[in-house]
């Protein structure tokens, strides 16, 4: 696509308007912004490798890591699929520009930006990780709780997380995960 494309010029908009004045950098198409508690809260603008100079499939994903060992994703969450309706791809072409833009627009004022604002600290973490139920983001969960000092409730989250598993791996991947706390 060109240096015209209207998803980065919407992306671009979005960041100079909202996340630049909260401190975010912009890199191409993604802005990063560092918590003080050390978690890296990044916004992507995907894209499809399929896409056409007329027709653009794309969506735009908040990401919790933190810096320990590198960058470890700790949350990723496709703003597409919190949207009303929830999608599975925004698509966007010359009939239609004006509508997507504004449909982005919406999910990213109206959920983006309370995700984003909770997610900058570890226990605004802990409640969105929550959000998705017991299993979902429970490697998160447990890590903030245990950097917030609380390693019992993160032993009882990766517990929960072991018993509503989806499937065996899943369980045994927790289950693993349960071993590294001392005395567990």
């Amino acid at each position: 696509m060109t240096s015209e494309d209207p998803r980065d010029a919407l992306f671009a908009e979005l960041h100079d308007q909202f996340l630049k004045p909260a401190g975010y950098k912009r890199r191409g198409r993604s802005s990063k912004l560092t918590t003080r508690e050390g978690v890296v809260l990044s916004i992507v603008l995907e894209s499809s490798t399929w896409n056409t100079v007329l027709r653009s499939d794309f969506g735009i994903s908040l990401v919790a890591a933190h810096q320990i060992y590198g960058r470890n994703m700790l949350v990723n969450i496709p703003l597409r699929r919190q949207a009303d309706p929830p999608l599975q791809r925004w698509t966007m072409n010359e009939e239609n520009r004006v509508e997507v833009s504004h449909a982005v627009r919406q999910a990213f004022t109206c959920v983006a930006l309370p995700l984003l604002e909770r997610m900058s600290t570890l226990e605004g973490l802990v409640s969105v990780c929550a959000d998705f139920g017991p299993f979902r983001f429970f490697e998160a969960r447990s890590w903030c709780l245990r950097r917030l000092g609380r390693d019992a409730e993160a032993q009882q989250v990766v517990r929960d997380a072991i018993d509503h598993a989806p499937h065996d791996g899943a369980r045994q991947h927790a289950e693993r995960l349960l071993l590294t706390f001392s005395g567990a």
